[in-house]
This record gives C-alpha cells, structure tokens and sequence, in this order.
C-alpha cells in the first residue's frame, strides 16, 4: 500500500548533497529520503513529545520513498558573502569569504509516496505529513495540500528514491541522495546525544534518476521541465 500526499512550495528549495563543502556545491532537485525522515521524526516529537518521536522512529526509518516532481523547476546560480571560523592560529572570530549557491523555484506541486505495510503505522503517517512545512534547507517552505491518498500500486509518474530503475530516458538527471541505514538509532538521529552517524554505515548514499531534461541554461539559472509533460 501507497500512501500519496501533496506539497505545494511556498519559497526556493534547497538542498546540497552531503558531500558538498560549505563553500559550494549545486543543489538537489528533490527532497532526499534521509531529509524526508527527518521532517516526520520532527513532526513526531513537536506533535507529541520525544518519546513519540523515538517510538515512531522505529518505523520511519525503514520507509521507502518516491517523488513525482514538479512540472517546472528553475535553479538560480548565485555566489555570496559567508563568514567561515577563522583558521588563523591564535585567534578567534570568523573571516569574511565567498560561497556558491544553488536554488530552487518549482512550478507546480510534487508528490510524495511512502510505502507502508502495516495499518497503525499508516495512521501515525497520516497524522504526520500535515506537520511537515518545509524540506532541505531551512527556510525552504511547503505547503501541505489535503487530501492524503492510499492506493495499491505506485503510479507510473513516480519516481522511487533509493531503487536502481530498470530503465530510465537519456534526459533524465542522475541525483546522488542521502539515506539511513535501518539500524540507525534515535540517539544517532539526535543531534543533541552526541552520538556520531557514520557516511556508508548509518548514513548512505543511494541514486535516482529524476524525469527532468535541461531545457534551457546560462551563466546564471538552468531550466528542467519534467518529461511526458
């Protein structure tokens, strides 16, 4: 069983792959499955307290996502003012440099599907997804659109996250995203335990192949419209 809901995007979206530094790296075109965990992880505590949310991690971290993207989507290059710590030796405070980014303005609404096997854990996510207000950085606001669907299959216009496609079209963009290994603790997915979360061990990549082709680019925006448009 699938349960679909909808996300209408308020502001730009951004989100850079994990092994991005803080001075670049472009930005994703879609919410990764670990960032998609971690809206329902925060919507669990901030609804119900901390010990709902460590039980409902239980589950959330073995769900399994797919995307059907927005029509549209607009990605604005920018280069910015930063303030870095300081690597001087002997003194505090931050330096003043320059950083490139990346975002994001979706025309149209995306989808997003969670794959659920067990009716209580299929309410718990109902009660969730409306919740959630934004998705990669923060700032990068959505807006929940009733009503939640449940349907059998995955409809063909979705995209799975973390699956190898079978085939996919010679347009389409390949997106590096971040995943949690199922043994990942609540305590790792605390950052205020302490608890270190390991890039390949609890922490995963995994590949997808978003139906975007490059319709238009310049120095300072590139353009993608969704195949089968």
């Amino acid at each position: 069983m699938w349960v679909l809901a909808t996300y209408q995007p308020t502001t730009f979206f951004s989100l850079k792959p994990s092994n991005a530094t803080s001075s670049g790296g472009k930005t994703l075109l879609t919410p990764t499955p670990y960032a998609i965990k971690m809206g329902l992880l925060d919507a669990a505590i901030r609804t119900d307290g901390i010990g709902s949310g460590e039980e409902a991690w239980q589950w959330i971290r073995g769900l399994s996502f797919a995307v059907r993207v927005p029509e549209r989507a607009l990605v604005n290059n920018v280069f910015t003012r930063i303030l870095k710590p300081t690597r001087s030796k002997g003194k505090n405070g931050y330096d003043r440099t320059i950083g490139y980014r990346e975002y994001v303005h979706f025309a149209g609404n995306m989808k997003l599907g969670f794959e659920i096997h067990d009716n209580s854990q299929m309410e718990s996510l109902k009660q969730l997804l409306p919740h959630i207000t934004y998705f990669g950085k923060r700032g990068g606001f959505f807006q929940f659109l009733p009503p939640i669907q449940q349907v059998e299959g995955l409809p063909s216009d979705f995209t799975p996250l973390g699956e190898q496609a079978d085939t996919w079209h010679i347009q389409s963009q390949l997106q590096h995203l971040d995943d949690c290994d199922d043994m990942m603790t609540f305590e790792q997915a605390d950052i205020y335990s302490g608890k270190n979360i390991r890039v390949g061990k609890e922490r995963r990549t995994c590949l997808a192949m978003l139906p975007y082709r490059l319709r238009k680019s310049s120095r300072g925006f590139s353009d993608y419209e969704r195949l089968g448009i």
